[in-house]
């Protein structure tokens, strides 16, 4: 059995070296199989140079086709429209070193491209990936680099200094804070412009002009105070602003931040309002990612000391993020859960959510770092990287990966597989043997007789010669008859039972026992009501008997009393014992 198994894995091994070396030939004639018009290949690219959803899988062979032709051709317009669809097709699989390498890539082209237009596109695409991840100062000074360029449009210079504006507004406070605020005003201004456009973007201004004014530090809104009248004019300010907004983009985040405004100054006939308005939305919109909506919700609730209703909100918005590893939803979430729980005298819940609260953070600057490192790298090795064969010598790498690990996984499942066979195998090949030694030790193959004598002869053969022992075996032999008459199966059996069958005093039985067989009572008795249950369980007939009612004919007290002595006698339990045999 062990030699076959052996030369399974084998050939296994053989078979599965044979189809990497056949599909690595396969990808070789793959890199290389591009072969569609310029024309036609130009036309695919600037398709999905607009495309915001994710792009099919073999998107990535042609985009590269067409880079290598672009920088063959020191065409930089093309090698930009390349490197965005690049961009889209990697960003859409959240594989930040290929977005991170081609928003970087796409800088450079641009620049030797003089394009302003290209220029202002591919800085804006790299800061807002630095800022999405959270490497701020390098995405900061991509978009201050974008302040130098005057010929973009009022569209354009509005969605920079929203950006910039975003980036302060982080802290909300001291020089951050006024840094905000000038760029909203900016921002602000460029919507005023004849050529501004785009609506959406200046109700986003609004929008976040208005959050300004509405605080969301711990003191403002976990402490119960009476505003004073600066905080009520700010408040006020923020409302005016986010309802204004609201004329050019309606967002259910915007108006729970109104509600939440309301509620900060105690009118909650006015959060009834926005709340509702809110609640239309978010079910209007359901793909939209509703953690801002859920946590404000909850803050309102806080507010109006409605704590269970709190708790409700804020586990459920708690376990969504942490589905979605949205550390910071779930650290904002974790810290209202902290706060009310304290407030109804949950302390030890309290503490377990400030704790957690603390995990978040962690988790958060954890990975900041490491995407920042992972962008610092990939940056490095952009710059050294040779241009024209890195997407072939990628894509050779990635794909002999994949089939190394296939490879790998497929033998470790067999080789697991085989052990396990073997090893049910042995085990077994032991239950059985243990089985038929059980049996042999019953006498299941033996006449009644016959077992008599045996048992007669281990005890003989266990008594000290050194002895005299005439009358322990005169007492012994009528034992042995009781026995055989099923004495042992009687409940609450003790030799004091005994001995009053054989008007003995029960130290003679006991002793007799003792002496005879090297065993204490309870031994003796036990060993007997076994092998009877032995003989049972390998009767055919008695197949349908339960072993709550085996246990009871052989006198014990209860089932797990019989389990427990079946074990220790055979090894093994009454349903292994009748499964195997």
């Amino acid at each position: 059995m062990k030699n076959k198994y052996f030369i399974w894995l084998g050939f296994t091994v053989f078979i599965c070296a044979v189809l990497l070396q056949c599909s690595d030939y396969r990808e070789d004639k793959i890199t290389t199989s591009v072969s569609l018009p310029n024309d036609s290949l130009k036309t695919l690219i600037y398709a999905w140079e607009q495309q915001t959803s994710e792009l099919p899988e073999n998107a990535i062979e042609h985009i590269e086709t067409f880079k290598q032709i672009s920088e063959k051709k020191e065409n930089y317009k093309d090698l930009c429209t390349a490197l965005k669809s690049r961009y889209n097709y990697f960003n859409s699989r959240n594989n930040l070193a290929e977005t991170y390498q081609s928003a970087l890539e796409r800088v450079a082209a641009a620049k030797k491209s003089n394009d302003s237009l290209l220029i202002y596109d591919a800085l804006f695409t790299a800061g807002k990936v630095l800022f999405t991840k959270g490497n701020h100062r390098e995405g900061l000074d991509y978009f201050l680099q974008l302040t130098d360029i005057n010929t973009i449009s009022a569209n354009q210079r509005a969605a920079l200094f929203y950006e910039l504006a975003l980036f302060y507004a982080k802290s909300n406070t001291g020089d951050n804070r006024n840094n905000a605020t000038k760029y909203y005003a900016l921002a602000d201004a460029e919507t005023q412009k004849k050529d501004f456009t785009n609506t959406s973007l200046k109700g986003m201004i609004l929008s976040g002009k208005g959050s300004m004014y509405i605080p969301f530090s711990e003191q403002h809104l976990f402490d119960f105070y009476n505003p004073v009248q600066s905080r009520i004019d700010s408040f006020a300010n923020g409302i005016r602003l986010l309802e204004e907004s609201t004329k050019y983009i309606e967002n259910h985040v915007d108006y729970g931040v109104i509600a939440l405004a309301y509620a900060l100054l105690g009118k909650y006939e006015q959060v009834k309002i926005y709340e509702q308005k809110a609640a239309e939305l978010a079910s209007a919109a359901k793909e939209q990612n509703s953690d801002d909506a859920s946590y404000i919700a909850a803050l309102i609730r806080y507010r109006q000391r409605r704590f269970y209703e709190v708790l409700i909100l804020a586990n459920e918005s708690l376990e969504t993020a942490l589905a979605n590893k949205n550390y910071a939803a779930a650290a904002k979430n974790a810290n209202i859960l902290y706060h009310t729980n304290f407030n109804i005298g949950n302390y030890r819940k309290a503490i377990e959510y400030l704790e957690n609260k603390t995990t978040f953070n962690d988790s958060i600057v954890a990975k900041e770092r490491y995407e920042h490192a992972l962008m610092s790298k990939v940056k490095y090795d952009t710059q050294h990287k040779a241009e024209q064969l890195q997407h072939q010598k990628h894509n050779q790498r990635q794909y002999n990966i994949k089939i190394k690990i296939i490879t790998i996984i497929s033998l470790i499942i067999i080789a697991l597989l085989g052990i396990l066979f073997v090893f049910r195998k042995q085990k077994q090949t032991a239950y059985n043997k243990l089985v038929m030694k059980n049996k042999r030790w019953a006498g299941v193959k033996l006449t009644e007789e016959e077992k008599i004598n045996e048992t007669d002869t281990e005890a003989h053969e266990q008594i000290d010669t050194s002895i005299p022992h005439s009358m322990d075996r005169i007492v012994m032999n009528e034992i042995l008859k009781l026995i055989e008459d099923g004495i042992h199966k009687e409940s609450n059996l003790t030799p004091e039972t005994i001995a009053d069958k054989l008007h003995i005093s029960e130290t003679y039985v006991e002793s007799a026992i003792h002496r005879c067989l090297e065993k204490n009572f309870n031994t003796f008795i036990n060993e007997h009501r076994i092998k009877d249950a032995i003989l049972t369980l390998t009767d055919i007939d008695s197949e349908n008997l339960t072993h709550e009612k085996l246990a009871s004919n052989l006198g014990f007290d209860d089932r797990k009393t019989f389990y427990q002595t079946f074990k220790k006698y055979t090894g093994l339990l009454p349903s292994d014992f009748r499964k195997k045999y």
